[in-house]
């Protein structure tokens, strides 16, 4: 008979898959936590109600940042109705120089008036977008 190899132990196999699984799934954690973490930081909604045409066919949307860090116009990647895209059309929440709104907190965000000429009367979709999240929201001009 031949000499018999020792081979490791069934337990001291399962520790070591035991270990090994901890590893990956601490990797994994890290990698996900931060790349969730950016997904999650810029990101609002528009109450109910929050989207509406005034009289001159003003369209104005108020957002909400659910986020965890202030909002910023820079912020906002996407900004159009009915696939016109806006421009300068961002009021402060407290009309000032600057646009920010602080998590937890609104304001009006878009109030566009069409350069001075209104929206028509009927259905519009306004599309607002950070990068965290793109947000349609349907509005009716009288």
């Amino acid at each position: 008979m031949g000499k018999q190899r020792k081979a490791i132990t069934p337990i001291i196999a399962i520790i070591i898959l035991l270990l090994i699984t901890v590893a990956l799934a601490g990797a994994a954690w890290t990698f996900l936590s931060g790349f969730l973490g950016v997904q999650i930081e810029k990101s609002f909604l528009i109450p109910p109600g929050g989207a509406l045409c005034v009289s001159g066919g003003t369209v104005k949307v108020t957002v909400v940042n659910t986020g965890t860090v202030t909002i910023t116009d820079e912020d906002f990647i996407i900004l159009s109705i009915d696939g016109n895209t806006l421009s300068s059309t961002i009021n402060p929440p407290d009309y000032s120089s600057t646009f920010s709104i602080a998590p937890q907190k609104g304001g009006v965000f878009v109030n566009s008036s069409r350069g001075g000429a209104g929206w028509s009367s009927g259905r519009h979709t306004v599309e607002i977008g950070t990068t965290s999240v793109v947000l349609q929201q349907p509005v009716v001009c009288p």
